[in-house]
This record gives structure tokens, C-alpha cells and sequence, in this order.
């Protein structure tokens, strides 16, 4: 009985899916604007940590 339930989800999904269209995918980056704010602030940061230890050696070594 478990099987045949899987089965008939799964048709249904095939069959709503194809009546939505090809319009309907989804895209693989949801919020595409979040993630590359969220890399630009990780650059940055590893920009920042890089610079302040470059800094802290130039001083400390003269």
C-alpha cells in the first residue's frame, strides 16, 4: 500500500508540473541579490583581515 501511495504522488506531481509550464522553474538562486551582497561582505572582511595583519607586520617589523 505504501509503495502504490508514491506512485500516485508522484504522478500527481508530474502532472501538476507539466501543466505549469516551462515558466515555472524555479531558480537555483532564490534570492540571487542576498547571496552576492552576503559574498561581497564576505570579501570584504577577508579584504579588511588581510590588510590590518599586512599592517600589523609592517609596523611590528619596522
Amino acid at each position: 500500500m505504501c509503495s502504490n501511495s508514491r506512485s500516485v504522488r508522484a504522478s500527481s506531481t508530474a502532472i501538476r508540473s507539466a501543466a505549469d509550464g516551462p515558466s515555472s522553474h524555479r531558480a537555483a538562486v532564490p534570492r540571487r541579490g542576498l547571496f552576492y551582497a552576503c559574498k561581497l561582505a564576505v570579501a570584504a572582511a577577508l579584504a579588511l583581515a588581510v590588510g590590518l595583519v599586512t599592517a600589523l607586520a609592517s609596523f611590528l617589523g619596522g
